[in-house]
Order: C-alpha cells, then sequence, then structure tokens
C-alpha cells in the first residue's frame, strides 16, 4: 500500500474539522478519504 502524503494545511483544516464541529478523527478520516493514522501523523 504506498504511504499518502498529505499538505500541512490539509492536516490543519482536517484538524479545524475535528475542533469547531465537534467530529471525530475517524469521522473526517472517513469523509477525507484517508486512514485515521494519516491525521495524527
Amino acid at each position: 500500500m504506498a504511504r499518502v502524503v498529505c499538505s500541512e494545511e490539509f492536516k490543519i483544516e482536517a484538524v479545524k474539522q475535528v475542533t469547531k464541529n465537534d467530529y471525530s478523527t475517524s469521522d473526517i478520516a472517513q469523509k477525507l478519504g484517508v486512514h485515521t493514522d494519516t491525521l495524527r501523523s
């Protein structure tokens, strides 16, 4: 499986979705089509 590299801007926007909209990390990861660990790194 290929490693997905996301930009800092992508990660920042994902974190905003989690914190501002009270979504879980796994909800946002699924919505964005990435693995949960991608947002945690």
